[in-house]
């Protein structure tokens, strides 16, 4: 029975959180017959606008399953993120595995299967031991988006910011470490509006810069995003600023506000998602008005320039924006700051703080427990190789107290290595454990160029990364780390045993090839420096020589486009 599995309370939190467990249309129970099983969507379902939601389950006598491979008309949409939770799978099979069988994948159709209307999807599951099973093919029907409906018409350098949130995510700390050093480096006056608050709004206010909370954008309705839009000019038109810069897809309402204000803009965005998946996965189905996506789509076109941290995510905007508008900007890291800290801190000390044997080999992820970050997926991979491994440790940090850290927790409480597992809460200075570690793994299927990776690197951390947008240009497998396949379990755990079982001589190999990189491509004065000179170029209009800023040659992106 399920009761023998989880507690109550992990079980109610499962139930809660819908987006980790797949409880949809389908049988009272799973069928005992099979290995794949899809339940959404259902064979026949009309399919409207570019996004594919699919959900269900695999399992194979070896466990769950390794990879599960989703094509539509023979064409591969991807492969599915693993380790879903399914209450109602475990019941039937009884198995550990069965519990975290699920699978689930959103996909951007875009033309895929356009041509016939009703393309077949089929989903393919692949087991540890070699198995392969396919689930029964569905015949679908495609709708074409609807059509976008018109729109509406509507001598110190003052910035105006904007941002979705000022916890201690990612995106969050490398706007922060930007604003700093155009604020103290550089000596822009900034107002920085967020839609959320957290602990950089204290760290912000005290470096001078002016911080409002604002109210969300009022996406889902076309009127109330337009009454948002005029009270926000209204109150920012007294501002006399001379530029806006923007954080994140989340904050493009402060790029539409620049375009109403005719002030110029950068807008840097984050987000390794194609925009109509985005929408999706940022506010559900029918979450934004499509006048209100209309909006953001012409603040694309229109601001003066967007910035990606990684080529691959610029790609993913290429028909968004005329070329010479998407720049490449590479995300920076203190480095000074980190030196400083690794001459202060003794490796063995640190360690023996956090309880670390001086045998052990401490395998680390840090980033926040979601579905995206496969966290759950990593865990699976790491029961794998334990057992020839027995000085592997694994610890997460950033566990929110959420679903999601429950269920991580847990499985990890009723598993045979919990001994060697830890779930460790977000934490405010995540240098220590760097400092302590012998290997970072970011097992995501989604990421632009996680700062995690970048710290790492310049702590000469040896970094294991899947193959997804930004990591293949940070790690060069063998060289400055090690990559895997995303969301496929042999894939990570083979990755994992092979930088297990490397000589300690060739892990500090690599990680000095990684830290040179880093300290070349990913300094945080040329990364604030190579915004500060387009603002200024904006701030300043396009200055006595009449030079296009976007056409400047910055020292820094010399370097990172000169690097190869």
């Amino acid at each position: 029975m399920v009761r023998r599995v989880l507690p109550y309370r992990v079980r109610q939190a499962l139930f809660r959180a819908r987006r980790s467990l797949t409880l949809l249309s389908r049988p009272a129970a799973p069928p005992a017959d099979r290995a794949v099983w899809i339940d959404q969507p259902a064979s026949g379902a009309t399919v409207r606008g570019s996004v594919l939601l699919v959900r269900g389950w695999a399992l194979f006598a070896s466990g769950m399953a390794s990879r599960v491979e989703v094509r539509l008309d023979g064409e591969l949409l991807g492969l599915a993120r693993l380790a879903v939770p399914r209450l109602d799978v475990a019941a039937t099979y009884g198995s550990a595995d069965a519990l975290f069988s699920g699978f689930e994948l959103d996909a951007f159709v875009g033309n895929v299967g356009r041509g016939s209307g009703r393309p077949w999807l089929t989903v393919v599951g692949h087991g540890a031991a070699g198995e392969t099973a396919q689930a029964d093919p569905l015949l679908l029907r495609l709708e074409a988006p609807p059509p976008t409906p018109p729109l509406r018409t509507e001598d110190r350098r003052r910035l105006l910011a904007f941002t979705h949130q000022l916890d201690l995510g990612g995106g969050q700390l490398y706007f922060h470490d930007l604003l700093s050093g155009l604020a103290v480096q550089h000596g822009f006056e900034i107002t920085l509006m967020s839609l959320g608050d957290g602990v950089l709004r204290r760290r912000a206010e005290e470096l001078g810069l002016t911080v409002k909370l604002i109210a969300p954008w009022g996406q889902r309705s076309a009127d109330d995003y337009e009454a948002r839009q005029a009270e926000l000019v209204a109150s920012v038109r007294e501002g006399a600023f001379d530029a806006v810069l923007v954080n994140t897809l989340t904050a493009f309402g402060g790029a539409d506000l620049a375009g109403r204000l005719s002030l110029p803009c950068l807008w840097a965005i984050h987000e390794s998602f194609p925009l109509e998946l985005f929408w999706w996965a940022g506010y559900g189905s029918g979450g934004v008005a499509p006048a209100v996506k209309a909006c953001a789509e012409r603040a694309l076109r229109n601001s003066t320039a967007l910035i990606f941290e990684a080529q691959a995510t610029r790609a993913l905007f290429a028909r968004h924006a005329d070329s010479d508008r998407l720049l490449h900007i590479p995300y920076g890291v203190d480095i000074d700051n980190i030196d400083t800290f690794r001459v202060g801190n003794a490796r063995e000390r640190i360690r023996g703080r956090l309880g670390i044997g001086p045998a052990e080999f401490l395998i680390l992820c840090v980033g926040t427990v979601q579905p995206r970050k496969g966290q759950n997926l990593l865990f699976r991979a790491f029961q794998d190789v334990a057992p020839r491994h027995p000085d592997a440790r694994l610890v997460f940090v950033g566990d929110l107290g959420d679903s999601h850290g429950c269920s991580l927790r847990e499985r990890v409480a009723s598993s045979p290595v919990a001994a060697r597992v830890q779930v460790l809460p977000v934490v405010d200075n995540v240098y220590e454990w760097y400092r302590a570690g012998d290997l970072l793994v970011c097992a995501s299927d989604v990421e632009s160029m996680p700062r995690t990776v970048l710290e790492a690197m310049a702590f000469e951390l040896p970094v294991l990364g899947t193959d997804v947008f930004g990591l293949p240009e940070l790690i060069q497998d063998g060289a400055t780390g090690y990559l895997c396949q995303a969301n496929d379990r042999l894939s990570l755990a083979s990755a994992l045993a092979r930088s297990l079982g490397d000589p300690p001589q060739r892990r500090l190999e690599i990680a000095a090839a990684a830290r040179s990189m880093v300290c070349l491509r990913h300094d945080v004065n040329g990364f604030v420096t190579a915004y500060a000179n387009l603002l200024d170029g904006l701030c300043g209009s396009r200055g006595a020589g009449g030079r296009d800023p976007l056409a400047q040659e910055d020292p820094y992106l010399l370097t990172v486009n000169q690097r190869k």
